[in-house]
């Protein structure tokens, strides 16, 4: 989120959604995704209520969805003792552009789309 005017370092609204994460295996067990989603997901990160999130062995973390559709809000303040890892900067860029994709119906190709990331 752009400090949007606020001293460097911090925020300028308290508040953050954050979508759901399950595991990927999850989903699949439940039906929710089958193998041709799942290689969708893995090689294109291309279905609009998912984004597809690696493994990240060294926080125990599995390979995992984040459900776009079923975002949370809450304070800030409740986020840094609970966080294990933060996105790079083209995950955030991904991030971005499908939930640009998933509010508004509007689709920038990966290369094209470049949002303000300060």
């Amino acid at each position: 989120m752009r400090a949007q005017g606020a001293a460097p370092g911090n925020y300028a609204h308290p508040v953050r959604s954050l979508a759901v994460i399950r595991p990927l295996s999850d989903l699949v067990q439940a039906g929710l995704l089958d193998d041709s989603k799942v290689g969708l997901l893995r090689s294109y990160d291309s279905l609009i209520n998912y984004m597809y999130l690696p493994a990240f062995p060294e926080q125990d973390f599995p390979e995992s969805v984040a459900m776009l559709y079923m975002p949370v809000t809450l304070h800030h303040d409740m986020i840094p003792s609970q966080r294990i890892a933060q996105l790079t900067l083209a995950g955030a860029q991904q991030l971005q552009r499908k939930l640009t994709h998933f509010c508004s119906g509007f689709l920038v190709a990966r290369e094209n789309f470049q949002p303000p990331m300060d």
